[in-house]
């Protein structure tokens, strides 16, 4: 039922808006009555008779829902060819778009899967590395320069030679 009103927007605004006209209406109706009416003119006294007992059998609330309903069942039959058509036009676009967005949610699936498994690879992989390189300080580089000079061979095998020849 939720389906049919969505896919049918423009039916749903035409029936609200003649259900408002006449209740617009029958609020205009009103205003009108509190002058004081005319008796009727004299007639048969049987015919009186007639029109008081309908009137009392249906009331003037069931004649606006008749009018109400006739004038609807007229709007919707008088829409319903183009509704129909519009249905008709739009399904091939809705159903379209439908197994685009099942495309893409297999896509976003399979890109978020992927994601996952890179993320995991990089985080071995860094754990790998971590293990293989411990943490060396500044400090640490300094003292390794100056046990290399220590432990080293000596100056004397190592003669300072100029490039610049004067």
């Amino acid at each position: 039922m939720i389906e049919f009103i969505l896919s049918n927007i423009p039916l749903v605004i035409i029936i609200v808006g003649g259900i408002l006209s006449l209740l617009g209406r029958k609020e205009n109706n009103k205003d009108t009555s509190t002058k004081p009416i005319n008796p009727l003119p004299p007639v048969k006294k049987e015919i009186r008779q007639a029109e008081k007992t309908t009137e009392h059998k249906e009331t003037a609330f069931d004649v606006l829902k008749r009018e109400m309903e006739e004038k609807l069942r007229k709007e919707v039959q008088k829409h319903l060819p183009t509704v129909t058509q519009q249905a008709k036009k739009l399904r091939p676009v809705i159903e379209e778009k439908k197994t685009e967005i099942v495309q893409t949610s297999q896509t976003t699936k399979q890109l978020q899967q992927e994601y996952s498994e890179l993320k995991t690879e990089l985080s071995r992989k860094r754990a790998i590395t971590s293990r293989l390189l411990p943490n060396q300080s500044a400090q640490k580089v300094v003292e390794g320069i100056i046990w290399s000079e220590i432990l080293g061979p000596p100056r004397a095998k190592k003669p300072f030679r100029p490039n610049n020849k004067i």
